[in-house]
């Protein structure tokens, strides 16, 4: 070890500790046992000062962004949905209107492409004053290879999210089936199976009327086939 730095790490049996201002800094000087003299800097009035102005105008800035974000100019309205989703989206407000709840889709942009997670098939983007924004995987799992039930639940899922604001709903009934369209996992909640066997319990198109009773009325009550 140095001899400087020795004496920095002594612990002296007397310490002497003067203040003073040196070009309006003050500082420590501290005088060791031997006499040898070193300087720390210490906290003034008036970096404090300089400090606390500097948080606040960092503050002011993000309040100004804030606001200038909240009253931007909205987005025009826009359509925008690939043909093949088209029919889904009408099925929307048609089931929308039966249950007297009509929903507009005039502000709506749905795009096939790639989703922020690698595991999800559908994702609805909503920023204030922009159109939402619905984005699909089209990869084979999640619509190529899809029914068309799997292909409307996941449709109607993410405007489920987009257009009447639901989140997802996790629970489950009793025998196993989740509650609601918008559970996380599965969108085929009504759908037939691919490989239809098992009858009844692998064909679940009889349950589409609860499950979109559901989406626009989450107080639904249980249906029979859940008790």
């Amino acid at each position: 070890m140095a001899r400087d730095e020795a004496q920095k790490t002594e612990c002296p049996s007397t310490v002497k500790i003067n203040r003073l201002a040196r070009n309006g800094t003050f500082i420590q000087r501290i005088h060791n046992q031997d006499e040898s003299v070193f300087f720390v800097p210490s906290m003034t009035s008036r970096s404090f000062m300089r400090t606390i102005s500097q948080f606040l105008l960092l503050l002011l800035l993000i309040l100004l962004s804030c606001q200038s974000s909240q009253t931007a100019e909205p987005e025009p309205i826009q359509y925008s949905v690939p043909a093949e989703v088209e029919l889904y989206v009408k099925s929307f407000r048609e089931e929308a209107g039966k249950r007297n709840n009509p929903v507009s889709t005039a502000n709506l942009i749905i795009t096939f492409g790639t989703v922020l997670k690698e595991d999800i098939c559908g994702e609805c983007l909503l920023e204030n004053g922009k159109t939402p924004r619905i984005v699909l995987n089209s990869d084979s799992f999640c619509w190529q290879k899809a029914n068309k039930e799997e292909r409307e639940g996941l449709v109607f899922h993410e405007l489920g999210h987009c257009l009447l604001k639901r989140i997802h709903r996790t629970s489950k009934f009793t025998m196993g089936a989740y509650e609601s369209l918008m559970n996380p996992d599965n969108v085929g909640v009504y759908a037939p199976c691919h490989y239809p066997i098992g009858g009844e319990e692998c064909d679940k198109r009889s349950r589409r009327d609860y499950y979109i009773d559901e989406l626009f009325a989450p107080a639904t009550p249980t249906p029979a086939w859940a008790k």
